[in-house]
């Protein structure tokens, strides 16, 4: 996921979404459901370029709380 996530920042992802993205891993750390909330958000709003690394962060989360055995 390391390597897909920084390719994406690589392709140039604007200073306001880096912002978003630290927002929402600092709110995730408290509340999980925060993710999916603004994911939903940003789809209503139509802004999918926030979608990718939103959704790797969330498998990056879910893989921290559900170890694979």
């Amino acid at each position: 996921y390391a390597k897909q996530f920084s390719r994406f920042f690589e392709r140039g992802i604007n200073y306001f979404t880096q912002q978003k993205i630290y927002e929402i891993h600092e709110m995730s750390n408290r509340n999980r459901a925060g993710i999916n909330k603004l994911i939903n958000q940003i789809k209503n709003k139509g802004n999918l370029n926030l979608i990718l690394p939103l959704f790797l962060l969330k498998q990056k989360k879910d893989l921290a709380y559900n170890p694979v055995q």
